[in-house]
């Protein structure tokens, strides 16, 4: 969905906030510290219910009130989203004044994709902030897939209790309660690998292109699914996941810990057949992490038949000229673009779209 307008109400350092968005281009402009990525977040919000850089819910709160709320309009649906924080850490979503059991029922409506200070990490960083791609972007597709990693989660956590117990004075009945957990571990786990792998062949060739288009290089990208166990096929997975577990119950009960599952998988991320991680540039592992997002958020349009939401926060820094102006070229042709930046960007003058200006003060101002 489009969002047309945002209301802000004691959200971090904005007490009030009224905006209206364009369809296609915003540019929000202001000095380090004035609010930029704070505006980026209260939209991340909308579409998850969640903070991506709060710790703690009371933290979105203004330091001198002690609630604060986000509402947001789509544009091409009749749909208002909001979410209230409270102090004591609480917080509740609704959805045209109705409340929303599971802030996972947000998932969807404002379809999002994040691309963030920490981006580079998908390329650079630990196998957590691939996991952490494939998740969310899923979850905006697929309801039953949240359910499921929820589901495995709380099995693994579970099983690695009964693993420690069994090592130590053990617990009545704890081999048959392991099978069980095993069970809801294979059952879910098997689920995941499987739309991971079927989004990671959606979101390849797409990503390729994208790679191509903002370095003009012509090293070929190419993106693998790494799982912690080896299966022989995609049906297979339940069966071999179960032989792996029986294989190496020895080492997860000495350890205490699930050594295999989607929680361990990866993507092996090369170019030219080399791997990005260890010997590509850092224009290289930045244009190939942008590129893996921006394909993320082309599955989103594609699969909604709508343009999802692109949050680009002050990711322009240290990005050169070339790949800036083509990324600026091209985000705004997937989704409902937001872009944060300390200072105007030169190649952004006389473009179509909204541009506003937040002042050290707070207020914001509509430039154009």
């Amino acid at each position: 969905m489009i969002l047309r307008e945002i209301s802000l109400r004691n959200f971090r350092n904005y007490l009030k906030l009224n905006l209206r968005f364009d369809n296609r281009l915003n540019i929000i402009i202001g000095s380090n510290g004035v609010g930029k990525s704070n505006l980026l977040e209260s939209i991340y919000i909308l579409g998850f219910g969640r903070s991506p850089w709060a710790t703690l819910n009371r933290d979105v709160i203004n330091f001198n009130e002690n609630w604060s709320t986000i509402t947001g309009h789509a544009k091409d649906r009749n749909i208002e989203v909001k979410v209230k924080f409270l102090s004591n850490g609480h917080k509740k979503a609704e959805v045209n004044n109705k409340t929303v059991k599971s802030l996972s029922e947000l998932l969807g409506l404002f379809t999002e994709t994040l691309i963030g200070h920490e981006e580079i990490n998908l390329v650079r960083g630990a196998p957590s902030y691939r996991r952490k791609l494939m998740d969310m972007h899923i979850s905006q597709i697929d309801p039953e897939y949240v359910q499921c990693l929820n589901k495995y989660n709380k099995a693994v956590t579970a099983r690695n209790k009964i693993l420690e117990k069994l090592k130590g004075d053990g617990v009545v009945g704890g081999k048959v309660l392991l099978e069980s957990w095993n069970d809801i571990l294979v059952q879910n786990g098997a689920y995941i690998i499987r739309k991971r792998k079927a989004f990671l062949d959606k979101v390849e060739k797409q990503c390729k292109e994208f790679f191509s288009f903002l370095s003009n290089e012509p090293e070929k990208l190419d993106i693998e699914y790494s799982p912690s166990f080896e299966y022989s096929s995609v049906e297979a997975i339940e069966e071999d996941y179960h032989k792996k577990l029986n294989e190496k119950y020895s080492r997860e009960l000495r350890y205490s810990n699930t050594f295999y599952g989607p929680h361990r998988d990866d993507l092996t991320i090369t170019l030219d057949s080399r791997s990005m991680r260890r010997f590509g540039s850092w224009g290289q592992s930045r244009a190939a992490s942008i590129s893996i997002l921006l394909a993320s958020a082309q599955l989103l349009e594609d699969f909604y038949n709508c343009k999802p939401i692109l949050l680009l926060d002050d990711c322009f820094t240290d990005l050169d000229e070339i790949r800036s102006r083509r990324l600026f070229e091209l985000a705004p042709q997937i989704g409902q673009t937001f872009i944060s930046s300390p200072k105007p960007l030169s190649f952004t003058q006389n473009t179509d779209g909204f541009t506003y200006k937040i002042h050290p003060s707070g207020v914001v101002e509509r430039m154009q």
